[in-house]
């Protein structure tokens, strides 16, 4: 029997905000499911959201690519202001192809 703290369960709809290696640098990680089977995103930020969009294979510039851990994490990092926290994507602005998260919609935590 494995020891230790049970794994965390995160809703689908969950983006996670954090520092990078640095205060300019952000780092998401999320479990949504929206980045399955996609590897490369381009990442809009706009003043009151952000939103990941699938990269059209003929597209060579501005993406991002997604990395994916064993347990289901995917994790991007970049150059970014984005406030730090954990938010909740917008499911009326968002679709198959691209996702909206507004920094208002910030969980407590």
């Amino acid at each position: 029997m494995k020891r230790g703290r049970p794994p965390l369960q995160v809703p689908n709809d969950v983006i996670f905000v954090s520092l990078g290696r640095g205060n300019a640098y952000r780092q998401i990680n999320t479990k949504s499911t929206f980045f399955d089977g996609c590897e490369y995103f381009i990442i809009k930020e706009d003043e009151d959201k952000i939103t990941f969009e699938r990269a059209p294979l003929d597209t060579r510039r501005n993406i991002k690519k997604a990395v994916k851990d064993n347990a289901g994490w995917v994790r991007f990092q970049f150059t970014s202001q984005i406030p730090v926290g954990r938010y909740v994507v917008d499911t009326d602005d968002s679709d198959e192809d691209r996702i909206v998260v507004y920094y208002k919609e910030q969980l407590a935590v």
